[in-house]
């Protein structure tokens, strides 16, 4: 924490005042970082005044020059008073460090609201310091990749094309890896290029690459302006770069988010930040990533440059940073990629390590180099020389060095794959390092071609650390790409990676926000982590309680790997709503295909319900049209082919899929187009038709039910099925075998009474068989659900004759027959009712039982039935009176009930699904018809009958005028 780390540093004598500055700014996150800059940032000044000979006589006293570069005016009481102890004047001896004043928030004038983040620090801060603030302070999440920018920093130009390569190269890197770009952070050359391309791209995008400008402190033109005047002030200081560039000065860049200005008391002296910037960058390196548990990898970007940005390149190959050199940027980019281009590789022998091949250049290409080193840097004999020495010594760690060049066939197509691929050889002999590379950029190409090549093994379980990262990223290529090299799903999805998915879920997704309504639901509270049970109770909530996810049963509770692995993850990719990664685990998975679809589109379109956002909406609804439009495709293609089976599919029992049927998941989400197929629509059919053929007219199935003898000669039914062909067949052959003809007389005498008696038996067992086959006919026929609905059509007609007759006919004191017949028959559809709902195997019972409307309208008549018949036995004219009404009211809901019937007619139907609709849209116009009524009801009631008394009967008596004028009643009151 950062305020135990200020505790560290403070001296003990501050200890009383510190604690009173912690109370203070603690809860403050914003101070608690300014704080943290004030004891641990350091910056230094000259703390001695010795003045530069050969100065001009005419300065003014307080405009002279110290050797620090700074004037004598610049410089601070105590150091105009102290005496030095030697006669020179060193960093070591005449500077100090003090707490640094200029930190913040840094605003670039006339360049909108860019804001970004600036510290002065002292040349020898501790690394670790460093990293603190980048991390704790400006909460700058680590890495995937640091890219070091470097080479020209003064009257740099590009050609148009190359520039627009590097740029779009170099953000593409960053954007899609994660990574900080670091550049010398100064409004020139190089740095200016990274500007703008962070500039362009955030004109197009949301985000914002983190780019961090180090530069030295005395190099800053309008450093004055960064200098905090007020301690307690936290706004952003403007800082103009507008104006004349001085010599020795530059200004800031206002593309970078984050500056580091380094100082070592002087000023005007560049590349003070160099060493500075090598260490910060190696620490970097050496902490783990922010997403996978491996180092940062360093890049050094290589454009134009003099002497010392080839000097660069020789510390950072020295150091094993891979390098990208930019052909056609200039000078030493240039130099060193002539250089690699032309060397050769020699095989040299060794007496201790055998042979050895090492990296050469011809005598031609030296002198070459050397004329190119003279001609680009201008510099004398003697660093040409050392200059050509760091060229070679580059050359000599060619498997660090690449070199882009556009329009090359032998380059990469872009600077993002050049990056890459200098990376992947800096890493050849660590394959999953490669693999995070090349996941984290996205790039599946590199992967193929570099990566999972022929000669590479990979062992059981070394893809599966990198496996899950692909899931989360949602690479699918990649996660396609490791099914394809061997990756067992089996062996890689264990409960505890499963649990890890469904618990790094974005805060912002819809799953999220689900599962922690489930949790508060069953009594978890918003606390810990999210179980497999809380996503079984919410695939119930979303489904109904008739799925039952496995992870609810005791069965599979215990176990730490699954069955069907590939169907999890399904499960997972559908509830995050990742369509395509979805689409990849439902091909694996390869059982159960029809019902994968059918349980994607229920539960795509459960989510809709569970969410206002739009555009999630649109994508939830994508996504389930497609489903559905997949397993339409499917359920044909399979109906085609094999009928039987494809029946056999939507009826199958599934065990691993809720424990229920492809049928049901289609009705329960009213899966209209999948049940309107005619594989549905002929399975529905045959179970409708029962054993029974389906080209029997429906005339003779109403003459069958009355006159049964019908069924037995009339009615067709299906073929029996192939056991009972068999034993016929088995049965035929052992007649004839027992029937063949034999040459001896006593054989036949005796074939010939054996043949008596087994025709005897025969006869026997065939009217035996006839009886049989009689009886299992009615039974198919009466046992059919057609004739039973039938029937069920028939009697209920019956029983609203009997009632109506009552009503209208016997309804008296004394009881009726009729009315014990009505009464046991009531109690038989009440005992119907509860049948119905018990044979439900959910939880929760009544709310599947109340989904169906029309078991209200049951509900209803048999509690107006229960209570009319209670008043009726009441020896109370009144109570009779009362009962008549029920029941007559009963009655009218007695004949609602035939809609439902009528609810399965191919014409009916249909009607009703309108009317319903219809008086669903129906009930908006009527309010606004109210409106109308209720207005002019209380106005005309007020003229005409004014200062009525209050009744309850007002609420009747105001309203009923001018609803009745409506329908042009307007002499409602002589009517009455």
């Amino acid at each position: 924490h950062i305020t135990s780390t200020m505790a560290k540093v403070l001296p003990d004598k501050q200890s009383h005042s510190e604690s009173s500055i912690m109370d203070k700014y603690e809860c403050d996150e914003s101070n608690e970082g300014m704080q943290f800059i004030k004891y641990n940032i350091k910056c230094r000044e000259c703390t001695f005044f010795k003045e530069k000979p050969e100065q001009e006589a005419l300065v003014k006293e307080e405009d002279k020059v110290c050797y620090c570069n700074y004037l004598k005016k610049e410089h601070s009481k105590n150091a105009l008073r102290r005496k030095s102890r030697t006669h020179l004047w060193s960093l070591s001896e005449n500077t100090e460090k003090t707490p640094t004043n200029a930190y913040g928030e840094i605003e670039f004038v006339g360049f909108g609201d860019r804001i970004g983040k600036y510290v002065r620090v002292d040349v020898d801060t501790p690394m670790d310091t460093m990293l603190d603030l980048l991390t704790k302070v400006w909460k700058m999440e680590m890495p995937n990749l640091l890219i070091s920018v470097t080479g020209g920093a003064k009257n740099f130009n590009m050609k148009a094309r190359l520039k627009e390569v590097f740029r779009r190269g170099l953000v593409k890197a960053a954007q899609s890896t994660g990574a900080w770009i670091v550049t010398g952070g100064t409004y020139a050359g190089v740095m200016k290029h990274v500007g703008e391309a962070v500039r362009d791209f955030g004109l197009t995008s949301q985000g914002r690459v983190t780019t961090i400008g180090i530069a030295t402190w005395g190099c800053v033109q309008n450093k004055e302006l960064l200098i905090r005047k007020d301690e307690d002030n936290n706004h952003p200081v403007e800082y103009s770069i507008h104006g004349e560039v001085k010599p020795k000065q530059s200004f800031l860049d206002p593309n970078h988010s984050h500056f580091i200005l380094v100082d070592n008391g002087t000023q005007h002296q560049f590349t003070v930040e160099i060493p500075f910037r090598a260490k910060l960058e190696e620490a970097i390196s050496k902490r783990k990533t922010g997403t996978d548990a491996i180092t940062v990898p360093v890049c050094l970007l290589v454009l134009e440059g003099g002497p010392g940005t080839l000097e660069t390149v020789y510390s950072a190959l020295k150091s094993t940073t891979p390098t990208v050199v930019i052909k056609g940027s200039g000078k030493t980019a240039d130099i060193l990629a002539y250089a690699y281009q032309n060397t050769k590789e020699e095989e040299v022998k060794q007496e201790e390590s055998g042979k050895k091949i090492i990296n050469t250049l011809d005598p031609d290409v030296e002198e070459k180099i050397k004329e190119m080193i003279k001609s680009s840097f201008g510099v004398a004999e003697l660093e040409i020389e050392k200059c050509f020495i760091w060229v070679k010594e580059c050359c000599a760690r060619k498997d660090l060095l690449s070199v882009f060049e556009l329009d090359s066939k032998n380059s990469a197509k872009d600077v993002d794959l050049a990056i890459l691929k200098a990376l992947l050889k800096a890493n050849k002999n660590q394959a999953i390092d490669q693999l995070k590379l090349a996941l984290a950029w996205n790039r599946i190409d590199v992967a193929k071609s570099e990566i999972f090549t022929d000669d590479r093994t990979w062992p059981t379980g070394m893809l599966d650390e990198i496996m899950m990262s692909a899931i989360k990223l949602s690479r699918v290529d990649f996660v396609e790409l490791f099914l394809d090299n061997g990756l067992s799903l089996k062996n890689f999805l264990t409960k505890e990676r499963l649990t890890a998915l469904y618990n790094t879920i974005p805060p912002n997704c819809l799953l999220r926000s689900l599962l922690m309504k489930t949790k508060r639901k069953h009594g978890k509270g918003c606390s810990g982590e999210f179980t497999l049970v809380d996503v079984g109770h919410l695939l119930q909530d979303l489904l109904g309680d008739f799925y039952q996810p496995c992870y609810l049963t005791d069965g599979q509770s215990n176990l730490e790997t699954f069955i069907t692995p590939a169907q999890e993850l399904f499960i997972w990719a559908l509830l995050m709503n990742n369509l395509k990664l979805s689409k990849l685990f439902w091909r694996e998975g390869k059982q159960s295909s029809t019902a994968a679809c059918l349980f994607a589109h229920s539960v795509l379109k459960s989510l809709q319900a569970h969410t206002i956002d739009a555009k999630v909406i649109k994508k939830l609804q994508t996504a389930a049209e497609d489903y559905e439009e997949l397993v339409n495709g499917v359920i044909k293609s399979c109906y085609s082919s094999d009928e039987e089976r494809t029946h056999n599919i939507l009826v199958q029992y599934m065990p691993h899929w809720g424990r229920t049927t492809c049928v049901q998941i289609a009705l329960h989400s009213d899966n209209q187009l999948f049940i309107s197929q005619n594989a549905f629509q002929s399975m529905l059919t045959k179970v409708w038709m029962g054993n029974m053929s389906q080209s029997n007219p429906f005339y003779m199935i109403l003459v069958g039910i009355v006159i049964f003898p019908v069924v037995l000669f009339c009615v067709k039914f299906n073929k029996t099925n192939t056991k009972q062909k068999s034993i016929s067949s088995s049965s035929i052959k052992h007649h004839q075998i027992e029937t063949h003809p034999t040459i001896n007389g006593h054989a036949k005498h005796k074939s010939d009474h054996s043949l008596n008696s087994t025709k005897e038996k025969s006869r026997t067992k065939g009217h035996t068989e006839q009886i049989k086959k009689m009886i299992q006919k009615l039974k198919c026929f009466y046992c059919s659900p057609i004739v039973k609905f039938v029937m069920n059509v028939m009697t209920y007609l019956v029983f609203l004759a009997l009632y109506s007759y009552l009503l209208v006919v016997q309804l008296t004191r004394k009881i009726h027959w009729i009315e014990c017949v009505l009464i046991a028959w009531v109690i038989s559809l009440f005992l119907e009712e509860l049948r119905e709902y018990f044979t439900y195997s959910n939880q929760s019972k009544l709310k599947t039982y109340l989904k169906n409307k029309w078991n209200y309208l049951d509900i209803v008549c048999i509690l107006l039935f229960a209570l009319g018949i209670s008043l009726r036995f009441v020896p109370d004219d009144d109570c009779m009176t009362a009962a008549r009404v029920i029941l007559s009211i009963n009655l009218i809901t007695f004949f609602f009930r035939i809609l439902q019937i009528f609810s399965i007619n191919k014409q009916l139907g249909p009607k009703l699904v309108m009317i319903g609709k219809m008086l669903q849209d129906l009930k908006w116009f009527v309010v606004i018809l109210l409106v109308f009524i209720v207005s002019y009801a209380l106005a005309s009631e007020a003229v005409l009958y004014p200062n009525s008394e209050p009744s309850w009967k007002l609420l009747y008596f105001v309203p009923r005028k001018a609803y009745w004028q409506i329908y042009g009643e307007l002499f409602l009151d002589d009517i009455e």
